[in-house]
């Protein structure tokens, strides 16, 4: 049983080539703890001699500790973040209690609906404010956050390892207290401290993912090349490579790569490497003189950014924008910035969320950004396979490579690993044992995020759909073309099989669905082409649809077009033909 007092997780410092590892810390020898600015100092000071003296010491510094390293940083202080939250937490361990790579969990802990502290207009107003102040030469970027609200979490350790099973991160952290929790799930390293070694990835430039594999590349391309998310990306860089010139030997600092996309499941986001190597004698205190608060997270230059920010933004930050991180007995550190970080409290929790504005932003772009990084909290997927059913012919597998390529994407989309021989390999040694008299089969392929791969192959009692014309009918509910299992064929379609198996109780052939936008999309096991007055015509897969491989044959020998279409359409067109790769197509009766 774990204790659930004083608990933290924090990302371990790595060597090149190492996963990345957490260590678990509990029942500390100490808490070392800052409420006011002046005692910052003393207490980080406090924190370096615990581990020269061979300790392991894990904690936080929150954002409104900012000034205790200069006066001239200043934040905002108008909840009296003195007695709410600590500008500075540590504890002090012998061991880490264990150390491990990946998480789980028992049950879905839900994150209820949130609320921003500021309106939608007030937001796009302050924003215009920034880009004044850019326009009259103070800044050239400031970056503007604000927090949203939610309702109590009654289980945060349990949230915290369910999201960071279905969103992983490198510089995840959980720490718990009496008081409040924390459950950050940053991608960003703040500094990474290895010897003499000092690496920095800041941050910024991002994007949301696409629902398709192609549409989800050229979302990358897109941002790579976008000079907006690139110039401000590198006017980051920049104060980074300042900030560690102030701490690292001339000549030292370098940055590669610049302007990397890294995905993640819910955005995408452009990052780059600077690093140098630290002059003798800098001690953490310089080090966090020099770089707090990190500067993806304040804008340029970042004494007036701060200003701007603690005169616009309606509450203080606390941890968010801060920094979570553990230092070891070896005296190597590695601190993350604070991003997506979710603080709760016995009344409630609170999410910072925010984008850095510059001259040519769009306010109401910004706005979207914003809330577009809160979406990992919402986005939910249970555990799925990769699910592929193919037709075997004479024991032939029919259109096998255009399977092959569909599930390739699919398993890359999802991050999954994809081992193409070892799937053919799977494929052909089911073959191999299974009856050479049965003309025709259904094989059933399933590959998981391992890239392990499972193979199932039963007799089909008849080839197609059993008749001349099926009939299908129209669903009554309605499918949401922004869900993204719609454009990948997982084992996450329990919506699908129940409406099927329902439709199949009625009499039914196959059920046709709309999605939220009255749009015709696809069949529970099937595409739908219409024709009308000569032309064939079916969805595009933008309506929330699977790309099915019968139906990239069928609009190549139909010379179909991609239209969307109604319900009107589908009640006037001349003929309508459904198809899949293990039936192939057939006309069909709609039901009214």
């Amino acid at each position: 049983m774990i204790k659930r007092e004083e608990l933290m997780i924090v990302r371990l410092p790595s060597e090149e080539g190492e996963d990345a590892s957490w260590a678990l810390f509990r029942d500390p020898l100490k808490v070392i703890v800052a409420n006011l600015a002046d005692e910052v100092i003393p207490a980080l000071q406090e924190v370096e001699s615990f581990s020269l003296a061979g300790k392991y010491v894990a904690g936080f510094l929150s954002y409104e500790a900012s000034p205790a390293f200069d006066e001239a940083l200043v934040v905002n202080t108008s909840d009296d973040i003195t007695r709410t939250f600590p500008l500075l937490y540590f504890g002090v361990y012998d061991r880490p209690y264990r150390i491990f790579t990946s998480f789980s969990n028992e049950e879905l802990v839900d994150v209820s609906a949130s609320t921003p502290e500021i309106s939608e207009d007030d937001y796009l107003a302050d924003v215009k404010k920034i880009k004044k102040y850019i326009y009259d030469g103070d800044i050239y970027q400031a970056n503007y956050t604000f927090r949203t609200k939610f309702n109590k979490i009654e289980d945060s350790y349990n949230l915290f390892c369910h999201l960071m099973k279905e969103h992983p991160v490198p510089y995840g952290a959980y720490i718990e207290t009496a008081e409040f929790q924390i459950l950050s799930l940053s991608p960003e390293l703040f500094i990474e401290k290895k010897g003499d070694h000092l690496l920095s990835i800041p941050m910024k430039g991002t994007a949301s993912r696409e629902v398709t594999f192609k549409e989800d590349l050229e979302a990358v391309a897109n941002l790579s090349e976008d000079p907006k998310n690139r110039a401000e990306n590198i006017m980051i860089v920049d104060m980074v490579r300042n900030d560690l010139g102030r701490i690292c030997r001339n000549g030292s600092i370098k940055v590669d790569p610049l302007c990397r996309v890294d995905t993640y499941s819910t955005l995408h986001q452009m990052v780059s490497e600077v690093y140098g190597n630290l002059k003798k004698g800098i001690g953490l205190v310089e080090i966090f003189t020099a770089m707090f608060p990190a500067a993806s997270i304040t804008g340029a230059p970042k004494i007036r950014a701060m200003e701007i920010i603690k005169e616009l933004e309606e509450s203080p930050r606390k941890l968010y924008t801060g920094s979570v991180g553990c230092i070891t007995p070896e005296y190597n550190f590695c601190f993350n910035v604070a991003i997506r970080t979710l603080l709760s409290f016995s009344d409630g929790a609170e999410l910072g969320i925010g984008s850095g504005i510059v001259a040519d932003s769009i306010p109401e772009a910004e706005w979207n950004e914003s809330l577009l990084k809160s979406h990992f909290l919402s986005s939910r997927t249970s555990d799925f396979l990769m699910l592929e059913t193919i037709l075997l012919k004479k024991r032939k597998f029919v259109l096998l490579d255009e399977h092959l390529s569909r599930v390739r994407n699919s398993q890359n989309y999802f991050g999954y690993i994809w081992d193409q021989n070892k799937v053919i390999d799977a494929l052909n040694s089911a073959v191999a044992i299974f009856s050479e008299s049965v003309e025709y089969a259904k094989v059933r392929l399933l590959i998981d995020s391992a890239g392990e791969v499972e193979v199932d192959i039963s007799q089909l009692e008849y080839y197609g759909w059993g008749k001349k014309n099926a009939i299908i009918k129209l669903a009554e509910e309605r499918t949401d073309s922004r869900d993204l299992f719609l454009y990948h064929k997982t084992t996450n379609r329990d919506f699908y099989n129940q409406y099927y198996r329902k439709a199949l109780a009625e009499g039914l052939d196959e059920i046709i669905f709309m999605n939220e936008k009255g749009e015709i999309t696809e069949g529970a096991i099937s595409n739908i082409f219409i024709k009308d007055g000569g032309n064939w015509f079916t969805p595009p897969v933008k309506c929330g649809l699977l790309p099915g491989v019968w139906r990239t044959k069928l609009i190549r020998e139909l010379s179909a077009e991609e239209k969307i279409f109604y319900l009107e359409d589908l009640r006037a067109a001349d003929k309508i033909v459904i198809c899949n790769s293990l039936r192939g197509e057939t006309e069909c009766v709609l039901l009214f």
